[in-house]
């Protein structure tokens, strides 16, 4: 059995997201723009899918799949077929007829695998449930920010590469006792990269690689700190993980302000499920789904070491475990 690639991961457990994969020959290394992107993208989505809590859905239902048919489509269709018995997760298909709020009126379903298709599916028979309440699907998000923390993962890796090779000697074939007395008298054999073949106006002038990097790599570290800060709020994650020398001067007001815009963000991708758990509810009266974002609570928050679901199926407010 052949050793597995990124590409032939993706292509097993979500050929839908491999389809989208630029095509082209496997060369996943350390300092790959498409290998990080990759990495970054999966801790992403595995967060987002996990961040919902379900609870009381049918034992045939698999959270984490309707999780990803939701992320990936924007909406997820609910609808239980008599002849199977069972309820079903479907991706929404062709829509027939809307609303006057633009709402699916007669709309049609697939399976996820199988290719099964239910037509003629309306509100009287099943039900729509919305990733977030703009319906666009939280895959464009996470997609656009794991560009960008790959591109400054790279960043971060060549600043540090470039401090490992701090000095540029330009010489010719001939200067090889005087580079060697260079490096070992003046430099102390520190690493360089040695250019060969210049013309003697050049010989051995020695240049330094080093130059800003320092403090370049610091604010390649503190961007990458706050993009991933926002990474996380764009799926529903409060996060105030800030540089220790930050979070020591940062006030409550920052803190509730930096957990505010997150909780936000949050609520966009709760509210159209706690409409959809609701809508299961009425359209199956046999069930009693409800959905939660849970998270920890950490010290900013004042509380330690207690959880609370964030926003309940009841009455969408948060309340503590104490409460």
């Amino acid at each position: 059995m052949g050793k597995p690639s990124i590409r032939s991961i993706y292509r097993q457990f979500e050929p839908e997201l491999y389809g989208r994969m630029r095509r082209g020959k496997d060369d996943f290394n350390i300092f790959n723009l498409e290998y990080a992107k990759c990495y970054y993208f999966n801790l992403l989505y595995t967060l987002a899918v996990s961040v919902p809590t379900w609870e009381n859905l049918p034992l045939e239902v698999d959270k984490a799949i309707m999780e990803r048919i939701l992320i990936n489509n924007g909406s997820v269709v609910f609808h239980y077929d008599p002849i199977l018995g069972k309820y079903l997760t479907l991706v929404l298909g062709e829509v027939q007829k809307y609303d006057t709020d633009g709402r699916p009126l007669v709309y049609s379903a697939t399976t996820l695998y199988g290719n099964i298709r239910y037509r003629d599916l309306n509100p009287t028979n099943s039900v729509i449930i919305w990733d977030n309440v703009t319906q666009i699907p939280t895959l464009a998000n996470i997609e656009f920010f794991a560009g960008r923390l790959a591109n400054l993962r790279l960043t971060i890796d060549q600043c540090v590469k470039n401090l490992k090779v701090p000095y540029l000697i330009r010489t010719t074939s001939n200067n090889k006792a005087a580079v060697e007395g260079l490096l070992s008298e003046i430099y102390k054999f520190k690493p360089a990269v040695i250019e060969d073949g210049v013309v003697d106006l050049e010989c051995l002038k020695v240049y330094s690689l080093t130059e800003n990097i320092p403090e370049a790599l610091d604010s390649s570290r503190e961007e990458f700190t706050n993009t991933f800060n926002e990474a996380l709020s764009s799926i529903g994650i409060a996060n105030v993980s800030q540089e220790e020398s930050k979070r020591e001067r940062m006030t409550e007001y920052e803190v509730a302000k930096t957990v505010t815009g997150s909780m936000i963000q949050q609520e966009s991708r709760l509210k159209p499920r706690l409409q959809g758990a609701e809508r299961i509810n009425e359209l199956y009266s046999n069930l009693d789904v409800k959905v939660a974002f849970t998270r920890v609570i950490t010290e900013l928050d004042g509380v330690d070491g207690e959880s609370y679901n964030e926003g309940g199926a009841d009455d969408g407010e948060v309340h503590t475990e104490s409460e």
